[in-house]
C-alpha cells in the first residue's frame, strides 16, 4: 500500500510520476539550465518536488507499509555542441549528485518536523548515484531550448524492501534463513517466532494520520527498546516474572539486572582507509553531508578496537541473561563514524572526548542467539534480515555476530566465504554477505544494559573465571 493511498497529505496533491514493477516508484525533476547542477537554479515547480518526494519517503518509513530501502538517482544531460561525451556524463552525474544532497537536507528537515527521529531518516536508505549522460535522451533531436530543458534532468527511483529471507535468492552471495527449532530457547530463529506471537503490534513509533502523533521523545530508538522490552514482559506469567515490567534502564534487581559499559569492553578505534587524512570522520557538532562521503568508495571507515577478555566474558553473559528467558538492550555505533553519539539524558553528563566509547547511537533489543550469532529487533528498520510480518506492524531483525578470532560483536558476518566483511559504503550498510536489497546497516556493540524477564528462567549464570 502506497502513503498516498491512506494518507489525505499525499491525495491530489502529490503523485509520483509512475510506479514501475516491483513497488518502485519514479519521479523526474529536470529543466536544468545549460551546464547547470544546482537544484536552486530550477524552477520552483521542480524544486518543490523534492520536499514532496521527502515527505514521500519520510511518511512510508514511519508507517512500515513500504518503506523504500534504496533512492536511486540518475543524471541525465543534453547533446553538447560540439560533443563532449565525458563531459556529458560529468555533467549528468553532477545534476544527481546536487539532487541527492537537496533530498537529504530535505529529509533531515522532515526529521526536525517530526521531532528528530533517530537515526535520521536519511541514514535508513542507501543512496545510489549514477549517469546515463546522453544515452537515454526524452528528446532525440532537440530543435528548442524547451526540448534541451527535457533532457537535462535526473530520475529518482524509490526502491522499496521486499519479502523475507527465506525468499532471498543472490547470485554469488551466501542466502539467510533462521534456525528453526520447537523449543523457545533453541535458536535465532524460534527467538522470532516467539516475538511475533507474544509482542502486540507495534504502534509506539510513527507519526500516523490514522493513529496519531508521537510522544515527545525518540520512539525509535532508546524508548522504544525500552517500551517492547515491557511489552514482552506483559506477556509473560506472574511467576516467570521476578521482577514488575519496569524500564529496563531503571531495573535495579532481579535475574535480568546487567550492566557492561563501553569503558569496559572498548579498547579504542582503528580509522581505516578512506577515513584518512584530509579526510576524517565529521566532527560530534558537524553533520555529515553526502556531497562530501559519497563520493568516498566502499571501506572499512570506523571499526571499534575490542578488549578480548572482557568481550569474551561479556558475551558469556549476554548468552546466559537470554538463558534465563531475558530480553537484553544494548547499545551500539551505526555506520562509518561515532559522528551521531545520542542526545538522551544519560550522556548528557559524559564529557565529549569520551562519548564514542560510554555513549551510543542507537539501541537494538537482542531476543535469541544461536551459537555466535545474536538476532535482535530493530526499530530503525535499518535491519531487514528477518520476517517482515504485517499484521506486526513490519517489525524488522538482524544479526550481530561474535568474532572471537578477530574479538568484535557487530553485524559483520563472520562466514569465511564472505570477503571483506567489515566494508560499508559511505552511508554505513554493508556491502558483502547481504543481498543488495537486504542490505544491513552496520552496527558495532559499545555497551549492553539490564533487561527485562519474558520467558520462564533456565537456571543460574556461571561465574567467570577472576
Amino acid at each position: 500500500m502506497t502513503p498516498s493511498a491512506v494518507d489525505p497529505e499525499f491525495d491530489g496533491e502529490f503523485q509520483l510520476t509512475h510506479q514501475l514493477a516491483g513497488g518502485i516508484h519514479r519521479e523526474v525533476v529536470g529543466h536544468f539550465p545549460r551546464y547547470g547542477r544546482s537544484v536552486a537554479s530550477l524552477p520552483a515547480a521542480e524544486r518543490m518536488k523534492v520536499d514532496r518526494i521527502a515527505r514521500f519517503v519520510a511518511h512510508s518509513l514511519r508507517s512500515g507499509r513500504q518503506p523504500f530501502r534504496t533512492i536511486r538517482l540518475v543524471g541525465h544531460s543534453d547533446l553538447d555542441t560540439p560533443r563532449r561525451p565525458a563531459f556529458e556524463n560529468q555533467i549528468a552525474r553532477a545534476r544527481a549528485q546536487d539532487l541527492l544532497l537537496a533530498l537529504w537536507r530535505a529529509l533531515d528537515r522532515v526529521d526536525r518536523s517530526s521531532g528528530r527521529a533517530a537515526p535520521p531518516y536519511s541514514s535508513r536508505v542507501a543512496w545510489e548515484v549514477h549517469s546515463a549522460g546522453v544515452t537515454q535522451l526524452v528528446v532525440p533531436n532537440p530543435r528548442t531550448e524547451s526540448d534541451r530543458l527535457r533532457n537535462r534532468r535526473v530520475e529518482i527511483q524509490l526502491i522499496p524492501h521486499r519479502g523475507s529471507v527465506a525468499r532471498v535468492v543472490s547470485r554469488g552471495r551466501p542466502g539467510f534463513s533462521f534456525a528453526s527449532s520447537a523449543a523457545p530457547n533453541a535458536g535465532a530463529g524460534a527467538a522470532i517466532d516467539d516475538f511475533l506471537r507474544r509482542a502486540p503490534n507495534d504502534l509506539i513509533r510513527y507519526n500516523d494520520v490514522l493513529l496519531g502523533p508521537d510522544q515527545p521523545d525518540r520512539r525509535i530508538c532508546v524508548k522504544a527498546a525500552a517500551t517492547k522490552a515491557m511489552q514482552l514482559c506483559s506477556t509473560a506469567t506472574a511467576s516467570d516474572r521476578d521482577v514488575p515490567c519496569n524500564p529496563p534502564l531503571t531495573l535495579q534487581r532481579g535475574r535480568c539486572h546487567a550492566i557492561t559499559r563501553g569503558i569496559t569492553i572498548l579498547d579504542g578505534k582503528d580509522y581505516r582507509p578512506p577515513i584518512t587524512t584530509p579526510i576524517g570522520c565529521c566532527g560530534v557538532d558537524t553533520p555529515c553531508l553526502p556531497g562530501k562521503l559519497s563520493k568516498l568508495p566502499p571501506g572499512d571507515y570506523l571499526v571499534l578496537k575490542y578488549k578480548p577478555q572482557p568481550l569474551a566474558q561479556m558475551v558469556r553473559k549476554l548468552k546466559c541473561l537470554l538463558d534465563r528467558g531475558c530480553v537484553v538492550p544494548v547499545g551500539v555505533l551505526s555506520g562509518i563514524c561515532d559522528d551521531k553519539p545520542d542526545l538522551s539524558g544519560i550522556c548528557q553528563p559524559i564529557p565529549l572526548r569520551d562519548k564514542w566509547r560510554d555513549c551510543w547511537e542507537h539501541w537494538l533489543l537482542i531476543i535469541g542467539y544461536d551459537g555466535d550469532r545474536f538476532v535482535f529487533w530493530d526499530s530503525s528498520q535499518a535491519s531487514a534480515m528477518g520476517p517482515i510480518k504485517r499484521d506486526k506492524d513490519n517489525h524488522w531483525f538482524g544479526f550481530l555476530y561474535y568474532d572471537s578470532t578477530n574479538h568484535r560483536l557487530s553485524t559483520a558476518t563472520t562466514n569465511p566465504g564472505v570477503p571483506n566483511a567489515l566494508e560499508v559504503e559511505w552511508n554505513g550498510f554493508h556491502t558483502q554477505g547481504f543481498p543488495r536489497f537486504y542490505a544491513q546497516k552496520r552496527y558495532q556493540l559499545v555497551s549492553m544494559w539490564t533487561g527485562l524477564p519474558w520467558k520462564p528462567d533456565g537456571g543460574p549464570c556461571p561465574k567467570d573465571p577472576e
